[in-house]
């Protein structure tokens, strides 16, 4: 790794410190005050329109970032060009929503899922990160997503103290993406954009189209598989169960949050590698880094989780204690698995990726849909274990003359 790939890598790591250091204790006063059932229904609102974002953006994330590494002025163009394509989807997809639930729904369940619907726009918006992501410029992110943070933390708190109406928190969800999302695009706007010619956008834009296309059934079945849990739960179990679930999952995800930053700095040097050979080398070392790292974020989470949900959340939470352990060894299979996911980017597998994760939603739906039915949230996590399992071998094992299984092979011998 060279030495702006580590400075980035700190950069980002730091980032997630604050975020996650931050984010636990605020949201844990959070959880008290609302509740494990209106906790559930806020992590049902957010599966919901984490899918909606996930079309909006067209699988543009993987897209614009490889663009960016390897030619900064037409990534720039592309970005752009992209905005109204996701804007336009977006709006076609939530005013639907945002109609059923006023009618079906109560008036805070609504008020909720307005917030939670704004920020979605925000965050799909927001191309900007991916771009200084991609530029090795991580530092601005860090300090403008911390600035987003600390402000709906500390509204967050506010409301928590002065035991204001738990409507009053729609207003921190939407700060936490709106305000990045303002703050990135005055930075960029002021040194970092490129005009793009109205004659260029359509070339950009159909670029960016069919690039995409293959990508986004991708991301659509990775964001089914890994929300239709939450669905189940929700379906079988209840919100209450549901916001269990979730504090669990968060722990997890926070804990192993600093990998990813690992992971994005580093595959800017694969994806710019033109030899197979070393972009293998590269891709394994890193494969073993990343289980190394997740290992021990595992054991971190395993040994204080118990502890924590205890102090922090209380009580009324103590049943996320199992699922906690089990969705450990899941995020350490996800994290393995977001390497060899973008190894198959670095060969343009496109396809095959939409292909895969197409049998993967199948695979996760059947699974997880009879053991959520019959175990509840402990079903929801082993079946999370089963599927990350099956994906970062079995499905990939396919792609191009076995060059996953080389891969995993090598990054298991060393050679």
């Amino acid at each position: 790794m060279n030495k702006a790939a580590i400075i980035n890598t700190l950069w980002m790591v730091l980032e997630k410190i604050v975020l996650i250091v931050g984010y636990f204790l605020v949201s844990a006063l959070v959880a008290r005050y609302l509740g494990p059932a209106m906790v559930g229904q806020l992590a049902y609102l957010v599966a919901v329109y984490q899918i909606v974002q996930v079309i909006a953006k067209w699988g543009s994330e993987s897209v614009i970032f490889r663009r960016v590494s390897k030619k900064p002025q037409s990534g720039s163009r592309c970005l752009q060009a992209s905005l109204r394509f996701r804007l336009t989807c977006l709006l076609s997809l939530t005013i639907p929503l945002e109609i059923y639930f006023y009618v079906s729904q109560s008036t805070l369940f609504f008020i909720f899922s307005t917030a939670v619907a704004l920020s979605a726009l925000f965050s799909s918006l927001d191309v900007y990160a991916v771009y200084y992501n991609a530029r090795l410029r991580s530092q601005y992110n860090t300090v403008i997503n911390c600035c987003g943070l600390i402000c709906s933390l500390t509204l967050r708190a506010i409301a928590v103290f002065m035991v204001l109406k738990p409507a009053w928190l729609v207003l921190p969800i939407m700060v936490n993406s709106g305000l990045p999302l303002l703050l990135r695009y005055i930075k960029y706007r002021r040194s970092d954009a490129v005009v793009l010619k109205k004659e260029n956008s359509r070339h950009y834009q159909k670029y960016f189209f069919h690039s995409g296309k293959h990508l986004v059934f991708s991301a659509l079945a990775v964001s089914l598989y890994t929300q239709c849990q939450n669905f189940f739960i929700y379906h079988y179990a209840g919100s209450a169960q549901l916001g269990i679930y979730t504090v669990a999952v968060t722990f997890t995800a926070g804990a192993g949050a600093f990998i990813n930053a690992l992971i994005t700095s580093c595959y800017v040097s694969i994806y710019a590698e033109p030899d197979p050979q070393r972009a293998k080398e590269k891709a394994g070392v890193l494969l073993r880094w990343v289980a190394a790292a997740a290992l021990l974020a595992g054991i971190a989470t395993v040994a204080l989780g118990g502890f924590i949900i205890d102090r922090l959340y209380g009580a009324e939470y103590a049943l996320a204690r199992e699922p906690l352990i089990i969705l450990s060894l899941a995020a350490m299979l996800s994290f393995m698995g977001t390497v060899t996911y973008r190894y198959i980017m670095h060969y343009s597998g496109f396809y095959y990726l939409s292909i895969k994760t197409l049998f993967t939603l199948v695979i996760s739906v059947m699974i997880t849909g009879g053991l959520v039915k019959h175990y509840g949230i402990i079903g929801a996590a082993w079946a999370t274990v089963i599927v990350e399992l099956l994906s970062l071998t079995l499905l990939n094992y396919f792609f191009k003359n076995h060059a996953v299984l080389k891969l995993h092979l090598f990054s298991i011998r060393g050679r």
